[in-house]
């Protein structure tokens, strides 16, 4: 397993993260094989917008 961090990041994943003003980063999972393959987890100042 490998990692490539970019950015602040928190030191676990899947936990609050929060911005100096207290509001919550929002936490995206992405992968293309969904949770089977390797998949990048994302942190966002705002919320991402859906695709279609």
């Amino acid at each position: 397993m490998y990692y490539h961090r970019l950015g602040k990041i928190p030191q676990k994943r899947h936990t609050q993260f929060r911005k100096t003003n207290g509001d919550l980063y929002t936490e995206e999972l992405f992968g293309a094989e969904g949770f089977s393959g390797n998949s990048s987890l994302i942190y966002h100042e705002h919320p991402p917008t859906t695709v279609k």
